[in-house]
């Protein structure tokens, strides 16, 4: 007999091999877990605090405003408009009358202690001086001719606007002078946001795609996303803009990137992750990852899939839409840890507040009109069921001959698990033949020895290939398995 004990599990998740090829410090699966502390816990679930906003539908977008007398206000959009949170109810600054889709977002900026606000299937640019206490009203752009003969523009709707160095920038923009021009890039005049001349544009060169989101990076250049490049934009002065490079590949959605510690941004495209700092994209994540994810996400619904930072607890969660348009699953990356696991939770959007915060907090847009803050042991109620599975075992490499052993036995397993309740844990060992077919499981319960190194009551079970997999524990951190291996004869 024989003794094997494994910590840690580093690289986590690895859907996207076959369970006997993957590596001997990595699991199989990490289901609704994350790694905190050197163990892997249950991840947190979510309450909803508030009412929920009264016309039911999903909420796929939320910022905060705050104004320069440091007043702070929750801003909700979904396809009926925007909401702002007063207590724990919700009041409409806009109403659209549902004129919009679930796939068409909304983007903000501050400037000017006020807030804009552009869908670009809203066909209009809207302005709140102060979301607390006044509805968002379309702009009234100052559309006169100057001293100097310079005519003023009608920007009538945009999707996407970013507010830098005095000035609003719209992306994608329809204006009564161009029409709609989607590899545009039009900007105000410096600190009159109401005004833009019919020479403050850029037409972006290398591709008619358009442009689906924008960001400034930390050196206050512009990322501008689209479908199947990155432009790269800087504002010297003079020019007011210039285009400083091209790369590819494109972004998958308007939601698609996130901000990353530095002042870089992550972002998904087609074809896997990458990180974009100003040069370069550089892959981000493993082949395994990527390949998940795109067996994972449903192409259909390219349109939803998200990302966003929760910079407390360094995590990248990326949102996809498997089966109808509803973003149900997230692959969850730690880059402290260099960790991936996933999550079984909806949100149509994800929402990390830390201005005005004495701690931090992060709100999901969720379906009905919901807003969840995340927290808690349960999702609302519900319980939180955390899953890990364990590399499967093989006497030999993959693809080797079979020098001596052709089976596995395992007669115990002994682990530093904690549950919530006595009971609630179960060890599962499945046994096969193949390394790759679906294991029949085999359940057992757990006997408490000392308090904190609980084992499985089972008995011994044996096969070519033997999966272990652990279910509805609060957290854990390692496993030792007692085995023999031999010859059948």
């Amino acid at each position: 007999m024989a003794k094997q004990k494994f910590n840690g599990w580093d690289g986590g998740l690895n859907r996207a091999r076959q369970p006997h090829e993957i590596a001997i410090n990595e699991l199989q699966r990490a289901t609704d877990v994350v790694r905190r502390f050197e163990r892997w816990e249950r991840r947190d679930g979510f309450t909803l605090p508030f009412t929920a906003i009264s016309d039911g539908f999903n909420v796929t977008a939320l910022t905060d405003f705050v104004s320069r007398a440091q007043a702070e206000t929750l801003i909700a959009g979904n396809k009926d408009g925007l909401w702002r949170l007063s207590g724990t109810t919700w009041a409409q600054r806009l109403n659209l009358g549902s004129t919009v889709t679930d796939t068409d977002k909304w983007f903000f900026a501050e400037i000017g202690d006020a807030s804009y606000a552009v869908c670009k299937a809203a066909l209009e640019v809207y302005r709140s001086t102060n979301p607390a206490s006044t509805n968002y009203t379309a702009v009234t752009w100052d559309t006169s001719t100057d001293a100097d003969g310079e005519v003023g523009v009608d920007i009538q709707a945009a999707g996407c606007v970013l507010a830098l160095n005095q000035r609003l920038w719209f992306f994608n923009p329809t204006t009564n002078v161009d029409g709609s021009v989607p590899e545009q890039v039009r900007w105000t005049q410096v600190n009159d946001f109401d005004r833009s001349e019919t020479t403050d544009f850029l037409n972006l060169s290398g591709s008619h795609s358009a442009i689906l989101s924008a960001g400034v990076l930390l050196n206050q250049l512009m990322a501008v996303y689209r479908e199947d490049v990155i432009n790269l934009l800087q504002n010297p002065g003079s020019p007011v803009a210039s285009l400083r490079a091209t790369y590819e590949p494109g972004i998958v959605s308007p939601y698609g990137w996130t901000m990353i510690p530095g002042g870089g941004h992550f972002y998904i495209a087609r074809n896997g992750f990458f990180i974009f700092t100003g040069g370069f994209p550089q892959p981000m994540g493993r082949d395994r990852m990527t390949e998940y994810y795109l067996g994972l996400v449903n192409e259909q619904y390219y349109s939803n899939v998200h990302a966003w930072t929760d910079f407390h607890e360094e995590e990248i969660h990326i949102s996809v839409a498997t089966g109808s348009g509803i973003p149900n699953k997230e692959l969850v990356y730690n880059w402290a840890k260099k960790v991936w696991s996933e999550f079984n939770r909806e949100s149509w959007c994800g929402f990390y507040r830390y201005r005005k915060q004495t701690g931090h907090s992060v709100f999901l847009g969720q379906g009905s009109g919901n807003i969840a803050q995340v927290g808690g042991t349960t999702d609302n109620g519900v319980a939180i069921a955390s899953s890990i599975r364990l590399k499967t075992w093989s006497p030999v490499p993959p693809n080797e001959m079979h020098e001596s052993f052709d089976h596995t036995q395992i007669n115990q397993i002994e682990t530093d698990l904690i549950e919530t309740t006595p009971g609630d844990a179960v060890i599962k060992v499945g046994t096969h033949d193949t390394g790759v077919d679906t294991p029949s499981f085999t359940s057992f319960s757990l006997r408490d020895i000392d308090g904190m190194m609980p084992d499985a009551d089972m008995t011994p079970m044996e096969g070519r290939y033997i999966t272990v997999e652990i279910d509805n524990f609060e957290s854990i951190s390692e496993a030792v398995f007692d085995f023999t291996s031999g010859v059948t004869k």
